[in-house]
C-alpha cells in the first residue's frame, strides 16, 4: 500500500510547509500556489445581484466581507484601523462566529461603513450568499498565525477577490496565494 502513496507532500505557504515537513521528515514538501478546483463554482453576477438584493445594497456600491471566528491568529485590529481611516462609503458583511461585539459597535460607528452582521456559524449556502454580496473577501491575520488560510481557499474557489493585511508575510509577500480577479479572468 505504501507503494502507492506519493513521496512528496504539497504545501499552500511555508508556515505548512515547515508543519508538514516537522511531522514528515522523510518526505519532500513543496510549497504550490492554491489551485482552483471548479472554475464553474465561480459566483455568477446573477447570484451576486440576488445576495446583494436580499440584504439591501444597490449595485455599485462598495462591499467588503469579513468572513470566519475572530480566532487569536486573526489580525482584527488592523481591520479596524484600516476601516477608520477609509474615506469612501462601504459596506461590511462580518460574518461568523465568534466575534468581539465591541468592535462591532465600533465599526458600526463609523459613518462611512454600513455594517451587515451575520453572528453565526454559517451553513456552506449561506457564506457562497456572503462571497456572492462582496467585493472582496479581507483576510487579515497575525504574523504568528502559523496556520493555512480556509478563507483564502474558500475565496479563490469562489473567484471572489482578496483584500489581504500585510501583516502575515507567509500570506503576502512571499506570494503563496494565488492573486484571483473578482469575476474577471
Amino acid at each position: 500500500m505504501s507503494a502507492l502513496l506519493p513521496h512528496r507532500r504539497m504545501a499552500s505557504r511555508s508556515a505548512l510547509k515547515h508543519a508538514v515537513s516537522t511531522r514528515f521528515p522523510h518526505m519532500d514538501t513543496q510549497i504550490v500556489p492554491f489551485a482552483l478546483a471548479d472554475p464553474g463554482a465561480y459566483i455568477s453576477e446573477a447570484e451576486r445581484a440576488a445576495a446583494r438584493m436580499r440584504i439591501g445594497i444597490r449595485e455599485g456600491e462598495r462591499v467588503l466581507c469579513l468572513v470566519g471566528g475572530w480566532w487569536a491568529h486573526e489580525d482584527i485590529p488592523t481591520v479596524e484601523r484600516a476601516l477608520a481611516l477609509t474615506t469612501r462609503p462601504l459596506h461590511l458583511i462580518a460574518a461568523g462566529a465568534p466575534m468581539d461585539t465591541s468592535v462591532l459597535q465600533r465599526i458600526g460607528a463609523l459613518a462611512h461603513v454600513a455594517l451587515h452582521v451575520q453572528h453565526r456559524e454559517l451553513s456552506t449556502a449561506q457564506l457562497r450568499a456572503v462571497y456572492a454580496a462582496a467585493d472582496a473577501a479581507i483576510v487579515a491575520r497575525t504574523p504568528t498565525a502559523g496556520k493555512e488560510s480556509g478563507l483564502v481557499a474558500d475565496a479563490a474557489n469562489h473567484g471572489i477577490a482578496l483584500l489581504a493585511a500585510t501583516s502575515d508575510a507567509d500570506l503576502t509577500e512571499r506570494r503563496c496565494v494565488v492573486r484571483v480577479c473578482s469575476r474577471a479572468p
